[in-house]
């Protein structure tokens, strides 16, 4: 994952395939690829889904989660395999971990790889508790895949009209984010405008904006913008 979701897009080496050539026997699978940290939110992902598997009735399809992320993350105390236990999940059943090789601790994993795992998913769930630009929502559109997440900070622009807006909870602060509030998302909630989009069809709806949206990224484009904001703003800096 060296390479930034914008250089991916405008080098179009994600792009959506034919289900029947991935071959996946699961149904409904929503993938998240994330680092396992506090800010990322991921126990809320695996809250949605023991939500949705509540709320399924019969006729639905079945739920799955993807999680493109270490199990246990030791610096912060978060281990996700607990976390789905506590909850209901059983693993290799209803939540799959796809521990990536690691190397200076940033996932190793070719563009092809990925983006197979995007096109393998029915809908890309990010429960993020912040974002500066959201790499995995980005690559997610990129691919064609539908989007879900939070509708806060550079979230909120990327997901407007191209995806699902989860609903939100008061904010909290995460320890060790420097005294930042941070909105949860809502996991009942969200749960439920999940299904109900999926039992409108909805969720596809969006994609075509949101690919549209990635082929127009063009990093000397928004290079060319930050320079001008530079200049305005702190001139004696540039």
């Amino acid at each position: 994952m060296a390479a930034s979701a914008l250089e991916r897009a405008d080098e179009k080496k994600f792009n959506a395939r034919r289900r029947k050539e991935l071959a996946t026997a699961v149904k409904r699978l929503r993938a998240n690829v994330n680092t396992n940290q506090r800010r990322k939110g991921v126990p809320q992902s695996l809250q949605i889904l023991a939500e949705l598997k509540n709320l399924r009735e019969e006729g639905d399809p079945e739920f799955r989660l993807y999680l493109h992320m270490p199990r246990e993350n030791r610096d912060e105390g978060i281990c996700l395999g607990l976390v789905a236990r506590q909850l209901g999940l059983i693993e290799g059943e209803d939540v799959f971990f796809g521990d990536p090789n690691f190397v200076n601790g940033r996932p190793i994993l070719s563009d092809e790889g990925l983006n197979r795992i995007y096109n393998a998913a029915d809908l890309y769930l990010t429960t993020s508790l912040g974002e500066g630009w959201g790499l995995g929502v980005t690559e997610a559109m990129a691919a064609g895949t539908p989007v879900a997440g939070p509708a806060h900070t550079s979230l909120a622009e990327l997901i407007e009209n191209r995806g699902l807006e989860l609903p939100l909870l008061q904010s909290d602060v995460v320890p060790g984010d420097n005294s930042r509030l941070r909105s949860r998302v809502n996991a009942s909630k969200s749960a439920e405008l999940i299904l109900d989009a999926v039992r409108a069809g909805y969720v596809r709806q969006c994609t075509e904006a949101a690919r549209e949206f990635t082929e127009n990224l063009d990093w000397d484009e928004i290079a060319a913008q930050w320079m001008d904001l530079f200049l305005d703003q702190a001139p004696a800096l540039v």
